[in-house]
C-alpha cells in the first residue's frame, strides 16, 4: 500500500509542484483520502522533494511520516531517477508554529477568506489527484482524458460560480451590516438629539416654573408679612389692654391684701395673747406637777437607798461571817500543820538529821522558832525585817554550834 502511495506521490512530484495535495487510496475495499504537503527544494546535483503524509484516524492511528529512497522501487522515468523522498515534517511543523506565533489575530473577514482559499486548495488537490491517477495509469484513453478535462472544467466553472456567489453574498451581507450599522448610528443620533431637545425643553420649563414659584412665593411672603404686622399690632393692643386690666386688678388685690394683712395681724396678736396666757397657766400646772413628782421620786429614792444599804449591810455581815469562818478554819489548819512539822522536826533532831537537808517549805515563824530554840539567827531575804504569820518562804539558815 505504501509503495502505491509512494509511486503516486513520485508521479505528482514530476510536475514540480509544491503545496498541499490529496491522494485517494483503496484500503480494505474503502476509498480513503490522504492529505500531504509537498515541498520542492533545488539542490546542487538533483531535485529533492519532501512529502509529509497526514492521514485521518480511520486510515492510520496517527500521523505517519517515512523517508523514501530509491530502493523502495519508485516509478523509473528520466525525470524521476534521482528523486529522493525525505521526511521534513518536523521542520514543516516548526515553520507552521512560528507562523502562527508571529502572525497577529485576523479579523472575521480574513478567516472567511482563509476558508475560501482552503476550499480552493482542496479542489485543486482533487484535480491534481485526478491528474496523478492519469499519470499512474500511463497511456490512457484520450476520450476518457477529454471527458475528465471537461468534467474538471465544468467543476472549475461550478466552483468559480460558487465562489462568486459566496463573495457576492458576503459582500451583500457586509453591505447590509454596514447599512444596518449606519441606520443604528443615525437612530442613535436622532435619539440623542431628541433627548437633548427634551432636556432643553425640560430645563426651560423648570426655569419658568422656578420663576413663577419665586414670584408666587414673593407675593405670598408680602401678604404674610402684612398679615403678621396686622396681627402683631392687634396683639400689642390686646396686651396693653390686658396689662392695664392686670395693673388695676393688682392694685385692688394689693388693697385687699393690705386689709387682710391688718386683720390677720390683729387676729395673730389676739391668738398670741391667748397662747401666752395658756402657756403661763400650763407652766404653773407643770411646775406644781413636777414638784410633786420630784418629792415623790425623792421619797422613793430614799426608800430604795435605805433598802440597798440594809441589803449591803446584811451582805457584808454575811461575807464577814464567811471570812471569819474561813480564817478560823485556816488558823486551825496552820496550827495542825505547825504541830505536825514540829513533831517531824523533833523526830529528825532525835535521829541526828540536819534540818537544812529537808527540802520543804515551812512558815517563817516555825523556822525562826526552831533556829532560836537551837541558838541560831534567822536571815531575812531581801532585807525584810518582819513577816506575816501566813507567809511561807524559804530562809537561809545558819545552824547553831552546840558545844
Amino acid at each position: 500500500m505504501l509503495d502505491a502511495l509512494i509511486r503516486r506521490m513520485t508521479a505528482l512530484v514530476n510536475i514540480k509542484y509544491a503545496g498541499s495535495h490529496t491522494f485517494s487510496a483503496s484500503i480494505d475495499g474503502k476509498l480513503k483520502s490522504i492529505v500531504t504537503p509537498v515541498v520542492a527544494r533545488k539542490l546542487s546535483i538533483s531535485e529533492e522533494y519532501i512529502a509529509d503524509i497526514k492521514t485521518s484516524d480511520e486510515l492510520f492511528p496517527g500521523k505517519q511520516t517515512k523517508a523514501i529512497t530509491n530502493p523502495l522501487s519508485p516509478l523509473k522515468t528520466p525525470s524521476t531517477s534521482d528523486i529522493i523522498l525525505e521526511d521534513d515534517s518536523d521542520n514543516e511543523e516548526s515553520e507552521i508554529l512560528n507562523e502562527k506565533a508571529t502572525c497577529p489575530k485576523k479579523s472575521k473577514k480574513t478567516e472567511n477568506e482563509g476558508e475560501k482559499n482552503g476550499e480552493k486548495r482542496k479542489k485543486k488537490n482533487n484535480h491534481q489527484e485526478q491528474t496523478a491517477k492519469k499519470i499512474k495509469q500511463g497511456k490512457g484513453d484520450k476520450k476518457q482524458d477529454e471527458e475528465i478535462r471537461l468534467k474538471e472544467e465544468e467543476q472549475r466553472k461550478q466552483e468559480k460560480q460558487k465562489q462568486d456567489d459566496e463573495m457576492r453574498l458576503k459582500e451583500e451581507e457586509q453591505k447590509r451590516r454596514e447599512e444596518q450599522k449606519q441606520e443604528e448610528i443615525r437612530l442613535k443620533e436622532e435619539e440623542q438629539k431628541k433627548q437633548e431637545k427634551r432636556k432643553q425643553d425640560k430645563e426651560v420649563r423648570l426655569k419658568e416654573a422656578e420663576l413663577k414659584r419665586k414670584e408666587k412665593q414673593k407675593q405670598e411672603e408680602e401678604i404674610r408679612r402684612k398679615e403678621e404686622e396686622q396681627r402683631k399690632q392687634e396683639k400689642q393692643k390686646q396686651e396693653e389692654e390686658e396689662q392695664r386690666k392686670q395693673e388695676k386688678q393688682k392694685q385692688e388685690e394689693e388693697q385687699q391684701r393690705t386689709k387682710e394683712q391688718k386683720q390677720e395681724e390683729i387676729r395673730l396678736k389676739e391668738e398670741e395673747q391667748k397662747k401666752q396666757d395658756k402657756r403661763k397657766q400650763d407652766e404653773e400646772v407643770r411646775l406644781k406637777e413636777a414638784e410633786l413628782k420630784r418629792k415623790e421620786k425623792q421619797k422613793q429614792d430614799e426608800e430604795i437607798r435605805l433598802k440597798g444599804e440594809e441589803q449591803r449591810k446584811q451582805g457584808k455581815q454575811k461575807q464577814d461571817e464567811e471570812e471569819r469562818l474561813k480564817e478560823e478554819k485556816r488558823i486551825q489548819e496552820e496550827k495542825y500543820n505547825e504541830e505536825s512539822k514540829r513533831k517531824e522536826l523533833v523526830a529528825s533532831e532525835d535521829r541526828g538529821v540536819d534540818c537544812t537537808t529537808l527540802n520543804c517549805n515551812i512558815t517563817a515563824r516555825v523556822r525562826a522558832r526552831t533556829l532560836l530554840r537551837k541558838g541560831g539567827m534567822p536571815l531575812f531575804p531581801a532585807g525584810r525585817r518582819e513577816w506575816n504569820q501566813e507567809e511561807v518562804i524559804p530562809l537561809i539558815t545558819i545552824p547553831a554550834v552546840v558545844r
